[in-house]
């Protein structure tokens, strides 16, 4: 987040809108793929469509500028070693779609 400080208002709403498409994109992954994996790893996943939900509102300003509220929203840290787990003879992360990996 550092860097951001460096970076022109133009490039960090660029690079916002990335990561927002980039959740709206997973969000659509696990909402359309999630009867494929362990039911395990579900809560997960839920977490973190919550979490790609809250920026999407926060980038629109539809959120209430109170950072606090928004605790239990932060992205679950333990979804990237969940998603290495295998899925049957698959990982998670093999049904991604390859643009966004």
């Amino acid at each position: 987040m550092l860097m951001m400080l460096f970076l022109s208002a133009q490039s960090v709403h660029s690079i916002i809108g990335d990561i927002v498409g980039n959740g709206t994109d997973l969000r659509t992954l696990i909402r359309d793929k999630a009867g494929a994996v362990d039911p395990a790893v579900l809560p997960y996943l839920a977490r973190a469509g919550t979490h790609f939900t809250m920026l999407k509102l926060a980038k629109e300003g539809a959120l209430a500028n109170d950072p606090k509220r928004f605790e239990l929203y932060v992205y679950p840290a333990q979804l990237d070693e969940v998603l290495s787990m295998d899925v049957g003879s698959r990982t998670v992360l093999q049904l991604m779609p390859k643009k966004r990996r």
